[in-house]
């Protein structure tokens, strides 16, 4: 069979649009079904934009799989749309098909729900045969007009058994200037707001250190991102993998994403420097504790401190993320934030919007209170505020969140790091100026539309609650 492959890219710009990189669910996939002979073609529209001559090859394919997150879903639904006019059969999945399903299958003819590699391989072998899909577990359809929701499948136990992807099938893949690479799946914590465990569950599995070491071997690209949700959950795992990294001839420089527990530990840190694992993405979430706990992040302001100074004294370079807008969070909360994130010389930021993505507790709960008044999932990027927050106006939440980030990324900040000759800090700190630059060009009438929301809670708020301006930014 001709099978293509899309992955669409988010509809606005965010803080690794310069950094762009496929998720793993589709190349793997695309992987297995090229190993058993089919032909297989991948396109990742957030490394190379998709060509006429593209969309033609799609339209020519037997078969086309679309991996959605939420703020991807509407472009990915519109192409959804496009193919059925044209006869193509589409299969639809990722983390928003996932708690979506029924939403999905308006669009698409199949929804692959969880994690895919399985039904996806039975599917097409199903449609191969002429034979009908019922009893493929993961896998939503219709008969005679009425959905059918196969029952999930345990999920994958043995991450090693896995193909490593063939990114060889993306095309544009020449232009993927990092790497990325999964040691692990699953998560055992509970925030509210994270969409991940909905998808691969509380139980971690780990891959095999040595089948991660062999791949970075094999793989020509230096700069590697590890995509796991905390890559030093389990030290011990993670030792194992990180000395494989340090004997290697050309060790990799790896980006990861940690928690604030790496920090305790300053052998593990020592480590990772030492393998080139010295960029490291941290979910701080809030410097209020109180926000901290009702997120139930397991931790405090005094941790990520604590944190911060260990991976600092090693010269790590540290990647701050931070989700403003909890029930605890007052107008001056972004402020409070980018004065943390100065004053302890957190390298680079994001400053998001609590965002409730569907199959989190979070959107559970603010759905049931009346509090999510966008779903326009093109808003769903963390740069958007699409709820009304407990003690502050939708427009002061976005107003905080544009003014933190435009007074971290200042101009100022980046004569700094020239004076320094700190050359990636320079380039990156421009980058994120000319982001937030860019975002406020486009979004003058998104503001208004805050603003005049605001405006009416207000009127009928108590005396004395601030009402925001969307003058306020300049």
């Amino acid at each position: 069979m001709k099978i293509s492959f899309v992955e669409p890219d988010a509809a606005d710009y965010h803080i690794y649009t310069k950094f762009s990189q496929p998720r793993l669910g589709l190349p793997l996939i695309a992987t297995i079904l090229a190993r058993r002979g089919h032909d297989v073609a991948f396109y990742c529209d957030s490394v190379a934009k998709r060509s006429a001559r593209d969309f033609y090859d799609i339209l020519r394919s037997d078969l086309v799989g679309i991996s959605i997150t939420t703020s991807t879903a509407p472009a990915g639904y519109r192409l959804a749309r496009t193919l059925r006019l044209a006869k193509v059969p589409v299969v639809i999945g990722g983390p928003h098909a996932t708690y979506c399903p029924d939403e999905a299958l308006r669009y698409g003819d199949y929804v692959v729900r969880g994690e895919g590699e399985d039904a996806a391989v039975e599917l097409v072998e199903a449609l191969e045969a002429g034979a009908s899909p019922v009893g493929i577990r993961n896998l939503s359809y219709r008969v005679d007009g009425e959905t059918v929701h196969e029952p999930l499948r345990p999920p994958v136990q043995k991450l090693e058994d896995l193909p490593w992807p063939d990114f060889s099938l993306m095309k544009g893949a020449r232009r993927m200037k990092v790497y990325p690479i999964a040691t692990s799946r699953g998560c055992p914590r509970h925030c509210d707001f994270c969409a991940v465990t909905p998808l691969f569950g509380h139980k971690v599995r780990r891959r095999a250190p040595e089948d991660v070491i062999e791949e970075v071997r094999r793989v020509s690209q230096r700069d590697m991102f590890i995509v796991d949700d905390n890559f030093t959950e389990n030290p011990r795992h993670v030792r194992e993998i990180l000395e494989g990294f340090a004997r290697l001839k050309g060790a990799p420089r790896c980006t990861a994403q940690a928690g604030v527990d790496v920090g305790r530990d300053e052998e593990l840190v020592r480590l990772m420097k030492r393998a080139g694992c010295e960029r490291v993405a941290i979910g701080f979430e809030s410097v209020n504790d109180e926000t901290l706990a009702a997120y139930r992040k397991r931790q405090t302001r005094d941790d990520i401190v604590r944190c911060i100074e260990t991976l600092h004294k090693y010269g790590m370079w540290i990647h701050g993320m931070f989700m403003l807008g909890g029930d605890a969070d007052g107008p001056d909360a972004a402020a409070k934030t980018v004065a943390f994130a100065k004053n302890y010389n957190i390298d680079s930021v994001q400053f998001l919007a609590l965002t409730p993505i569907p199959g989190t507790s979070l959107y559970s709960r603010l759905e049931q209170e009346g509090r999510v008044f966008s779903h326009d999932w093109a808003l769903y990027d963390g740069h958007h505020v699409v709820i009304e927050p407990a003690r502050m106006t939708p427009l002061e939440l976005q107003l905080g969140l544009i003014k933190a980030t435009r007074e971290f990324y200042s101009l100022r900040r980046v004569l700094r790091e020239v004076r320094r000759f700190h050359w990636f800090a320079a380039v990156t700190t421009y980058y994120g100026h000319r982001l937030v630059r860019k975002w406020l060009r486009r979004k003058g009438e998104l503001l208004k539309i805050l603003e005049r929301r605001s405006l009416n809670r207000a009127k009928s708020a108590p005396p004395g609650l601030a009402r925001g301006r969307v003058s306020a930014i300049s």
